[in-house]
This record gives structure tokens, sequence and C-alpha cells, in this order.
């Protein structure tokens, strides 16, 4: 069953399993918000009592994993940082952690002209480019009337490229969608 940690600094709290309990249990733990606020805020804490300034701090997430090399990735796979149940706890690549970044079109400095992830509108052409990006290369899927169509089918193939790590417009989302290609 899971036990919920008190976080200091808010009233929010960090989840861990029971087994896991005596790892954390002899540390003061607060959120951690990131400078970008798209990012996830994580369970971080040092070692109680204090013997020092200065003392090391530790995310409990890695704790938990007993992961000291930084080099190595863990992911929250319901993308909540607080969540430490090592059931949501796995190691991904470097490519896959960058696949489940947030996409936030107001942080992007380049003009989209639609909402969705994967889906542009061109003017020119009168309809919405789908595409999907793998290994550093752009696939375009084709053109379509709406753009809720083309997200859709561009949903579709991520998750055929990606599986579990893609991002989808739509969690619901279908391998519906007809494409126009004219």
């Amino acid at each position: 069953m899971p036990i919920q940690i008190p976080l200091t600094n808010s009233d929010k709290f960090a989840t861990v399993d029971e087994a896991d309990y005596d790892l954390v249990k002899d540390y003061s733990w607060w959120e951690h918000f990131p400078e970008q606020s798209d990012r996830l805020s994580y369970a971080y804490g040092v070692k109680l009592p204090r013997k020092r300034t200065g003392e090391k701090v530790v995310k409990m997430h890695r704790l938990i994993m007993n992961e000291t090399e930084k080099t190595k990735l863990l992911d929250h796979v319901d993308g909540n940082g607080l969540n430490n149940c090592r059931n949501n706890l796995e190691y991904i690549t470097v490519a896959q952690n960058i696949q489940k970044a947030d996409f936030d079109p107001a942080r992007n400095k380049r003009k989209r002209h639609s909402k969705f992830r994967g889906v542009s509108y061109l003017e020119w052409h009168g309809k919405y480019l789908a595409y999907v990006n793998c290994n550093g290369k752009r696939e375009y899927l084709g053109y379509f009337t709406t753009e809720e169509e083309a997200a859709r089918v561009r949903d579709a193939r991520a998750k055929q490229l990606h599986g579990k790590y893609a991002r989808l417009n739509y969690e619901d989302n279908t391998d519906e969608g007809s494409e126009d290609n004219s």
C-alpha cells in the first residue's frame, strides 16, 4: 500500500511504496519547483538530523532506485514527479525523454497555425499538414481538411513509432483518420 510523505514547503505529499518507507523516513523532504514551469516538480530531501550546512541533497526517486549515476535517466511513468512508487519509475533513454517532453505552443518561438502537436496549417494549400518526428527525421503524413483529423492521424502514427512514450493530442486516440493527399 502506498504511503504519503509530507513535503515541508507545500501542502502536497510524495508517494512511496510501503516497502520503501524505511529508505525515506529519515529525510526532510520538500517539493522542488523547476525554473521552467512546464517541468515536473520532484521531492528533494536531506538526511536528518542535519549535521552541517551544505549536506548532500537527494531526489527521492533516485534514492528509491538506488541510482547515483547522473547519466542514467529515470522517468515517472504517469508524469507525476511526486509519485515515487516503484511501478511508476522506469529507466529511459535520452530520445524517449525528449519524446515525452510536454508540448506547449506558447513557449515555442515559431508561429504556429494549429493548437495540436505535429500539425501545421498551410495557408497556400488551405489544408492542415500532419507530421511526426522520429530519430531526428520528420515523416509527413498527408494533408487534411480539419486540424482535428490531422491530429488524430498524427497520434496514430506517433503511437506506432513511439509506443507508450508517444505524446498524444488525444488520450483516447484510435487509428482512424482519412488521408487526403491532393
